[in-house]
């Protein structure tokens, strides 16, 4: 089974700069019947705080598939999970 993982910080910083909202959208796509095969699985979930948006404008910080996406917003890491599904062949 292909599974895309999908890490969004929770932090304060992160969160007051849309991490909920990337949240909410990533889960949208479990709900929409035929976006990715039976076979794929998105995991999203909160993370805890490990200070990677210490620096000045780095938040908010999210993991797909461990890697590491700073200054993100819903449509960078709805991209980035899009990218991965079809290179796994979940599309």
């Amino acid at each position: 089974m292909a599974k895309i993982v999908v890490e969004v910080c929770a932090g304060t910083k992160c969160t007051l700069m849309g991490a909920m909202d990337i949240i909410s959208s990533v889960e949208s796509l479990k709900d929409l019947h035929g976006t990715l095969k039976p076979e794929c699985e998105i995991d999203v979930r909160p993370v805890r705080c490990n200070h990677a948006c210490d620096k000045e404008g780095q938040a908010p910080v999210v993991y797909v598939n461990g890697e590491i996406m700073i200054r993100t917003d819903t449509e960078s890491v709805m991209e980035k999970v899009f990218n991965i599904a079809r290179e796994l062949g979940c599309l």
